[in-house]
């Protein structure tokens, strides 16, 4: 029983997950009703879809002490219900700035939500479909702003209601995940082991209990007893209330392999910590950092000329040197934000764009995006996964950059003749092509990110990755291009939001010559260490 209220638990916050990025496809097939009805014009309705990034970043810092300070249960319906009244403040928009206003509240109220889903799956999930359930949860925002775009769509432009209700109707989907977290055992919402436990015991004693049972336990059992005061959870939703005490496994090796649980690394002038975290726990903790820009203090250990150890907190300038010594960190980073701002920009503006230019009635621009936009990421993604592995694998930093080097050229170079042809199945073909290329190259890149900095500042890495993907690709995409499309047109904001990504073909070039020359180096160096070996016998 308590595995099955588990998972439906975790269903229902992917369908919350997808219901609270409903708004965000539900907005570009409506571009030209709110033109209509609130004298939004098209500068501005490139900022109406980028501030709902924005009032996310800016609540996501407080989004972490919020959840661990306060009651987890009482925090959740407060975030579902001003989510929920801000979606319905939309609906009733009676001008431009309540419409700003609503919308910034949105993302503002979405911030702990978003925090706090990937979160859960990491506390709660079993160690045999951890990966699997975040994959879900990753999955589920794209699905939503797909699920958004086709209702708002059909309804605004086929069936004709008034563009409101759509917004409407996501205020009522999100009331089924409310009332789940409303009458949810408060141990099955808890994402901290001592809480859980306290529960646990609370509950025992009122049934008279006196004994807790420790024992042997299955993962895919309900259990509270875990160690997880180490995992990437707590680590996370402190933030920075607390300091971090944790790290992902310790890459050692030529190949930077994990080491064991019990393994660490010393180096002449740094004892790093022994990783006590699971592999689960790192995947949550890589997620989460995708999910959200969020800063995380660490902690180091560090030698001094006499032997002692001292321990020492890196500050947040501390981290911010340390991830711009890595070039490949830096300029992998923008790429992947030149990546989600050309993303951004065809989905917020393709649907005038194909109906103006190319003369396409407007069911079939709404049903053939749809399908593209839903398609060709998804098979992107599997397909360069597959590739990269078969080509062994991310982990061979240099080899995986030339790969991904190319997909990024292939899909500049569709972007080009997408930009300037007026044939509705042509462009449709060619950003499919785009966003499969782009799709491909996600993955992969992702991982290269994560390598490339010294492990000890990885949560910062995520954290400081996602805001710049939301400030440069997420915010940046739709908010550039409206200016354009004010000033120079709907075909030239498409083209400029297509051709947006010769930057990220030319960032991951400069990252694939600064991997190239770390190889040289290290190449170097292995060569002096066998000349001195041979030497010494």
């Amino acid at each position: 029983m308590g595995c099955n209220l588990r998972f439906f638990v975790f269903v229902s916050l992917i369908f919350a997950s997808i219901f609270i990025n409903f708004d965000g496809g539900a907005l570009p097939p409506i571009l030209d009703l709110l033109e209509r009805d609130l004298g939004v014009l098209p500068a501005q309705q490139g900022a109406l879809g980028a501030i709902v990034y924005l009032g996310l970043t800016v609540a996501c810092p407080i989004a972490g002490p919020i959840l661990q300070k306060y009651p987890i249960r009482i925090v959740l319906m407060i975030s579902f219900i001003l989510n929920i009244a801000f979606c319905f403040l939309f609906a009733l928009s009676p001008n431009s700035l309540f419409a700003f206003i609503s919308r910034g509240g949105v993302g503002f109220t979405q911030s702990i939500l978003v925090v706090y889903f990937p979160v859960w799956i990491d506390f709660h999930a079993p160690a045999a479909h951890a990966t699997t359930w975040m994959s879900f949860m990753q999955a589920s925002a794209p699905l939503g702003i797909m699920v958004g775009y086709c209702v708002s769509g059909y309804l605004a432009q086929v069936f004709h209601a008034s563009w409101r209700l759509a917004f409407v109707v996501q205020g009522f989907l999100l009331l089924p995940p409310f009332l789940v977290i409303t009458f949810t055992p408060l141990k099955l919402l808890s994402i901290s082991s001592d809480s859980a436990e306290t529960i646990e015991e609370k509950e025992l004693e009122e049934e008279g209990n006196s004994q807790i049972f420790v024992g042997p336990k299955s993962d895919d059992a309900v259990s509270f007893e875990r160690p997880r005061s180490q995992s990437a959870a707590m680590v996370f939703v402190q933030g920075l209330s607390q300091t971090a005490t944790t790290f992902p496994p310790i890459l050692v090796g030529e190949n930077n392999q994990f080491a064991s649980n019990e393994e660490f690394v010393e180096t002449a002038t740094t004892t790093r910590r022994p990783s006590l975290v699971s592999r689960k726990s790192v995947a949550g903790k890589l997620s989460r950092g995708a999910s959200m820009p969020f800063i995380t203090p660490s902690l180091i250990e560090i030698t001094d000329e006499k032997g002692n150890i001292i321990e020492k907190q890196l500050t947040f300038l501390d981290q911010l040197k340390l991830l711009w010594q890595s070039r490949i960190f830096v300029f992998v980073v923008l790429a992947l934000s030149a990546l989600y701002f050309v993303v951004t920009a065809i989905q917020f503006w393709v649907t005038i764009y194909l109906i103006e230019v190319t003369g396409a009635p407007r069911v079939q621009v709404l049903t053939a995006f749809a399908v593209a936009a839903l398609t060709a990421p998804t098979f992107g993604v599997i397909g360069g996964g597959i590739l990269i592995d078969k080509l062994g694998g991310y982990q061979h930093t240099t080899r995986c950059l030339v790969i991904l080097t190319m997909l990024a050229a292939l899909a500049f170079v569709c972007s080009i003749p997408a930009g300037y042809s007026e044939d509705f199945w042509t462009v449709i073909g060619l950003l499919w092509v785009v966003l499969f290329f782009g799709g491909s190259i996600l993955a992969p890149a992702t991982g290269i990110i994560l390598r490339a900095v010294e492990e000890e500042v990885r949560p910062f890495a995520s954290s400081m990755s996602m805001l710049l993907y939301t400030l440069l690709g997420y915010a940046a995409g739709p908010g550039i291009t409206g200016v354009i499309y004010q000033y120079f047109g709907i075909t030239w904001c498409v083209r400029f939001g297509l051709f947006w990504g010769i930057n990220g073909f030319l960032c991951l070039l400069v990252a694939l010559f600064c991997s190239y020359l770390n190889d040289r180096k290290i190449n170097r160096e292995q060569e002096q260490k066998n000349s001195k070996a041979k030497v010494a016998n």
